[in-house]
């Protein structure tokens, strides 16, 4: 009998045990998980935070996106990415002489100034904000516009 309870308690926990494991492979996976996920946006927010100290810092030598825009003969514009980043780009060129934004866009959102659809697509150029995306978002907005798509990034590095 003894020896009965004794298997009994050995089987019971080998189970738990192996329960235990199994909860903890999945703990540490989500973990690992959660570590690459953190990573990921460290990086996307390091690189966001190196664009703007650029950004600034040519500001203040007198250099813009606009000026820049305006010189490879870039007027009618379309920001796609309306988060901060595009916030700040159409803020920066609202009041620029010679460069206008369209209209902004956000993965399927369209924000138009005008009415009528023809006027959408008529643009110099399209400007990218999401950085980290860019390759992904040009190859899309490639086979929907002829104009150039850029990435903001590449703008300001090189005001």
């Amino acid at each position: 009998m003894k020896e009965k309870c004794l298997k009994i308690t050995v089987a019971v926990l080998a189970v738990a045990l192996c329960l235990a494991m199994k909860r903890m492979i999945k703990l540490l996976y989500r973990g690992k998980e959660t570590i690459e996920n953190l990573s990921s946006e460290a990086g996307r927010l390091g690189s966001y935070y190196l664009l703007l100290d650029h950004w600034l810092n040519m500001k203040c030598y007198g250099k813009s996106v606009g000026d820049y825009l305006a010189g490879k003969g870039f007027c009618r514009i379309a920001v796609y990415g309306m988060g901060k980043l595009g916030c700040l780009l159409c803020n920066e060129l609202r009041n620029h002489p010679d460069v206008q934004v369209s209209y902004g866009m956000d993965k399927d959102v369209i924000t138009k100034k005008r009415k009528g659809v023809e006027d959408l697509l008529a643009v110099d150029a399209v400007i990218v904000t999401p950085i980290v995306s860019f390759g992904a978002i040009r190859k899309n907005l490639e086979n929907k516009y002829s104009c150039p798509i850029l990435s903001l990034e590449d703008i300001v590095y090189r005001l």
